[in-house]
């Protein structure tokens, strides 16, 4: 499995799906990328 490890492409990829498919799934997918970074910060 590859993981997308830039921020900024992640983002855009983001932006992009929203465009495609409206929803509160967007809010929510930035919310568990901070929430995940913020974890890893702590460990």
């Amino acid at each position: 499995m590859n993981y997308i490890t830039d921020r900024i492409y992640a983002t855009e990829l983001l932006g992009q799906a929203y465009l495609q498919n409206v929803g509160p799934w967007y809010k929510h997918s930035l919310n568990v990328a901070r929430a995940a970074e913020y974890i890893i910060s702590e460990l």
